[in-house]
C-alpha cells in the first residue's frame, strides 16, 4: 500500500509524518478516522533528505497491511467466538455464562492484539520510498 504523506517533524533520526487531508476525501470511514490529526513514525532506510513540510510517498507492504488488519480486527473476533462455542457446549441452559465468556474472550483478544502491536511497533512502521517534488 502506497500513500502520500507530509513530514510533520524530524528529530535525531525519528521522523513523524501525517496523512494528507485530500487522501481522506471520499472515504466512508471519515467520521470515525483519527488520521486528520494523527502523526505516525516512519522509517527512512534510504536516508532520503527530508524536512518538516516535505511531501513524501510512503509504503507499507501488502502482507504487513493484511497482518495488521487481521490482528486488530479478526483475531479479537475469533477470540469472541471460541469461548462462546465452548461455553455453549458446557452451559447450554445458561446464556448469561455464554455471553460473559464471549465478552471475556473478546477482551483477551484485544489485549493480546495490543501487546502484539506494542512489541512489534517498528515492524509495522511505513517506509519512505521517495520525496515528492513541490511543483
Amino acid at each position: 500500500m502506497k500513500k502520500e504523506a507530509t513530514i510533520y517533524k524530524t528529530n535525531e533520526g525519528e521522523i513523524l509524518a501525517s496523512c494528507d487531508k485530500n487522501a481522506c476525501e471520499g472515504c466512508k470511514c471519515s467520521l470515525f478516522c483519527r488520521s486528520k490529526e494523527y502523526s505516525f513514525e516512519v522509517k527512512n532506510p534510504s536516508n532520503i533528505n527530508v524536512d518538516s513540510g516535505d511531501k513524501v510517498l510512503i509504503e507499507m507492504p501488502t502482507g504487513r497491511t493484511i497482518l495488521s488488519s487481521f490482528m486488530s480486527l479478526f483475531f479479537p473476533l475469533i477470540c469472541f467466538f471460541i469461548p462462546l462455542f465452548v461455553s455453549a457446549a458446557f452451559f447450554t441452559a445458561n446464556e448469561i455464562y455464554q455471553f460473559l465468556s464471549a465478552l471475556i474472550g473478546l477482551a483477551v483478544g484485544f489485549l493480546i492484539s495490543f501487546i502484539y502491536f506494542k512489541r512489534r511497533k517498528k515492524y509495522f512502521e511505513p517506509t519512505i520510498i521517495e520525496k515528492k517534488d513541490d511543483k
